[in-house]
Formats: structure tokens, C-alpha cells, sequence
């Protein structure tokens, strides 16, 4: 693969993320921007908006994942608040911090949508991408490589 400029504005969060990722696979899932998959865990925060980001086996999404490096609190809604306790919306927030195109996050956040780019390379409705997979995708989008 040719090494070519990054077209994102913040490629080093977005290597530090992948790290994040990388170092435990099995809590990133594309398939929200965070989930607590464990129903006790769900019903032992019930009390309280906020949930710790390890806990319970929670998962998040690239976008998600750059929320919480970036310390933005997740909730048991699969959403985020900032530091100062507002609501926001991921996507918007995390696109804005990577320095990603309208394009770039569509891409990189809701890949699992079904696409004719996606039906060109062999991919049916509702299959996923792996880590590896992903991580091509993200280098294909934004420029950014991997270590």
C-alpha cells in the first residue's frame, strides 16, 4: 500500500484510537456508539444517567471511542454527555474532533449500511467487517495508517 498524506485534520487521535481498539477488540461494535450488552449491568445503573466505559462488558463504536478517550462521559442511553454535563451527539462531536468530511464520517461511522461500494466488493446486507477489514477501510477513507 502507498503511504500518501492523511486527509483527516486530527490523524493522530484517530491512530490513538485504533490502539485503543486494537488493544481490546472485543469491546468495539460498530453497531452503536455504546452499549452496555450485559442486562444486569443495564439494571444496576438504572439509578444513574452515567456509566463507567469498562464496565460490564460495554462496547462502543469508532466514534464512540474517541468520545471516551476524549472524556466524554457515556450513558446508559448509548449516548454521551461533555465534561460540563451537556447531551451531545456523538458522530457530530467525534467527526469534529477527527477533523472528518460529511463524507469521511458516513463512511467510516455507518459502514454497516448497506452501499453499492459495498455491493462491489462482495459484501451482502447486514454482513460486517472485521478489525483488520475495518482498519483497510479507514486507511482507504481517510489517509491514516496503522503501526
Amino acid at each position: 500500500m502507498e503511504n500518501r498524506e492523511p486527509m483527516i485534520g486530527n490523524p493522530e487521535l484517530l491512530k490513538l484510537v485504533m490502539k485503543d481498539i486494537e488493544a481490546d477488540p472485543e469491546r468495539w461494535n460498530q453497531d452503536g456508539w455504546f452499549k452496555a450488552s450485559d442486562s444486569q449491568c443495564r439494571r444496576s445503573y438504572l439509578g444513574e444517567i452515567t456509566v463507567q466505559a469498562d464496565a460490564c462488558g460495554t462496547t462502543a463504536c469508532l466514534a464512540g471511542h474517541v468520545l471516551i478517550r476524549e472524556g466524554y462521559q457515556p450513558t446508559v442511553f448509548g449516548t454521551f454527555v461533555s465534561r460540563e454535563g451537556r447531551w451531545v451527539n456523538p458522530d457530530t462531536v467525534a467527526a469534529e474532533l477527527l477533523g472528518l468530511t460529511e463524507t469521511q464520517t458516513q463512511d467510516l461511522f455507518y459502514y454497516t449500511t448497506f452501499s453499492s461500494k459495498r455491493a462491489a466488493r462482495g459484501y451482502r446486507p447486514g454482513s460486517f467487517m472485521t478489525l483488520e477489514e475495518y482498519k483497510s477501510h479507514v486507511t482507504e477513507v481517510t489517509g491514516v495508517t496503522f503501526d
